[in-house]
């Protein structure tokens, strides 16, 4: 049976170990870090966390009741266009 399939890749992802913080403030280009507040992937406070730590340009979204795969039902990809041209604009 695939392993993929019995356990499912969320339980995969859960055991691997992402040292993001010792990284993040070094990414050189525009960061935009999405969340959702029922995220139990990534918790929301994680990923302001995250935000906190990374240099500018950046830009944080919180998506009120979203979880770790569902912001495309918050509308996202509107926001994530609607940033790039904005970030595009500005060079």
């Amino acid at each position: 049976r695939d392993f993929c399939l019995s356990r499912g890749l969320g339980d995969v992802y859960k055991r691997q170990k992402y040292d993001t913080f010792s990284f993040i403030d070094k990414i050189q280009t525009r960061l935009l870090i999405m969340s959702g507040t029922k995220d139990k992937t990534v918790p929301c406070d994680l990923s302001k966390k995250l935000y906190a730590q990374a240099a500018k340009p950046k830009k944080l979204i919180i998506y009120e009741g979203g979880e770790h795969s569902n912001l495309y039902d918050y509308n996202n990809p509107k926001d994530i266009l609607n940033w790039l041209k904005k970030t595009d604009e500005k060079a």
